[in-house]
Protein backbone atom coordinates (compact mmCIF):
# COMPACT_ATOMS: atom_id res chain seq x y z
CA UNK A 1 0.00 0.00 0.00
CA UNK A 2 1.43 3.13 -1.14
CA UNK A 3 0.94 6.57 0.88
CA UNK A 4 -0.21 9.03 -1.36
CA UNK A 5 0.49 12.36 1.20
CA UNK A 6 3.88 11.24 1.39
CA UNK A 7 6.80 13.78 -0.53
CA UNK A 8 10.08 13.21 -0.48
CA UNK A 9 12.76 15.96 0.18
CA UNK A 10 16.27 16.56 -0.27
CA UNK A 11 18.06 17.13 3.08
CA UNK A 12 21.23 15.83 2.04
CA UNK A 13 24.15 13.79 0.25
CA UNK A 14 23.44 10.56 1.82
CA UNK A 15 27.86 10.70 2.26
CA UNK A 16 27.21 13.90 4.25
CA UNK A 17 25.20 12.42 6.53
CA UNK A 18 26.97 11.62 9.79
CA UNK A 19 27.24 7.60 10.69
CA UNK A 20 24.61 6.74 13.59
CA UNK A 21 24.37 10.21 14.61
CA UNK A 22 21.42 12.33 13.95
CA UNK A 23 21.24 16.11 11.71
CA UNK A 24 18.30 18.40 11.94
CA UNK A 25 17.03 20.00 8.91
CA UNK A 26 14.23 22.09 8.60
CA UNK A 27 11.21 21.36 6.33
CA UNK A 28 8.30 23.82 5.78
CA UNK A 29 7.52 24.70 9.21
CA UNK A 30 8.45 21.08 10.68
CA UNK A 31 12.12 20.46 12.98
CA UNK A 32 13.28 16.59 11.65
CA UNK A 33 16.06 14.50 12.73
CA UNK A 34 17.61 12.52 10.01
CA UNK A 35 19.87 9.49 11.30
CA UNK A 36 21.95 7.27 8.67
CA UNK A 37 22.14 3.49 10.31
CA UNK A 38 25.00 1.72 10.74
CA UNK A 39 23.65 -0.62 7.52
CA UNK A 40 23.82 2.40 5.69
CA UNK A 41 19.64 3.04 5.55
CA UNK A 42 18.51 6.69 6.17
CA UNK A 43 15.41 7.19 8.74
CA UNK A 44 13.66 10.78 9.25
CA UNK A 45 11.07 11.16 12.46
CA UNK A 46 10.10 14.60 13.89
CA UNK A 47 12.83 16.22 16.54
CA UNK A 48 11.31 15.72 19.73
CA UNK A 49 11.02 13.25 21.90
CA UNK A 50 7.94 11.58 22.47
CA UNK A 51 8.69 11.22 26.44
CA UNK A 52 10.81 14.04 27.36
CA UNK A 53 10.62 16.58 24.45
CA UNK A 54 14.42 16.81 23.87
CA UNK A 55 15.89 16.97 20.68
CA UNK A 56 16.64 13.98 19.13
CA UNK A 57 18.91 14.65 16.69
CA UNK A 58 21.43 15.79 18.84
CA UNK A 59 21.19 11.83 20.15
CA UNK A 60 23.21 8.57 19.22
CA UNK A 61 21.18 6.11 16.90
CA UNK A 62 21.78 2.31 19.14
Amino acid sequence: MVNKNLTKVYVSKIGDLPNQLGKTVFIKDKEIAVFKLSNGSVRAIENRCPHKGGVLAEGMVS
